[in-house]
């Protein structure tokens, strides 16, 4: 059940949002928007939006984790955001 708190993701993808209002069928949901952290938010239609487990959220997080450190050893900061860098490396099947 979708509460204030509640760890989301919409059913067609994007980042993962952190729920805070729930007013009928609607969650106001907000969530980081890039790497500099920038918040961004958002309602959404309550069955649009899948709850993520607190097992599957910290795996998420251990993966980020991982490519950020990759990325970051081998780009630096600065020079190509993350995302870009991920599809070129994906594009390239390493």
């Amino acid at each position: 059940m979708i509460k204030i708190g509640s760890t989301v993701k919409l059913k067609s993808g994007g980042p993962l949002m952190t729920v805070i209002s729930v007013v009928d069928d609607r969650a106001w949901c907000m969530w980081f928007a890039d790497e500099k952290f920038d918040v961004a938010g958002a309602d959404f239609h309550i069955q649009s939006l899948v709850e993520m487990s607190d097992e599957l959220q910290d795996e998420i997080t251990k993966v980020y984790h991982i490519v950020k450190a990759a990325y970051q050893e081998q780009v630096g900061e600065g020079k190509i955001n993350l995302l870009s860098w991920l599809i070129i490396r994906v594009k390239k099947g390493q």
